[in-house]
């Protein structure tokens, strides 16, 4: 799974609402905009909680949960990208954070 940076200003991708973060899952590169819930970072696992259409548009559970293990400069560096990529875009569309 990726998730992707987003700060379209097209009034296309606006009105289609591309004009927020995007999540991509393997297999297909299936993509979902601005479709996550609520984002769970601890010290061993992330877990996301999906709409819906955003666990229809990847093909998963609306709940994943992802163990990690990571050392602690990475897991912080990790919490400041999370952070970064699900508070950009539109407002709407923005998941409570449990970081």
């Amino acid at each position: 799974m990726e998730c992707t940076q987003e700060g379209a200003t097209d009034p296309q991708e606006i009105a289609l609402k591309m004009d927020t973060y995007c999540v991509v899952a393997d297999p297909g590169q299936r993509a979902s905009y601005g479709q996550v819930y609520e984002c769970e970072l601890s010290d061993d696992a992330l877990s996301l909680s999906l709409s819906e259409a955003g666990s229809s548009e990847l093909g998963l559970p609306r709940r994943v949960h992802f163990p990690l293990r990571m050392e602690p400069s990475t897991l912080a560096a990790t919490k400041a990208g999370i952070r970064r990529v699900l508070t950009s875009g539109r407002r709407s569309a923005l998941p409570r954070l449990s970081l």
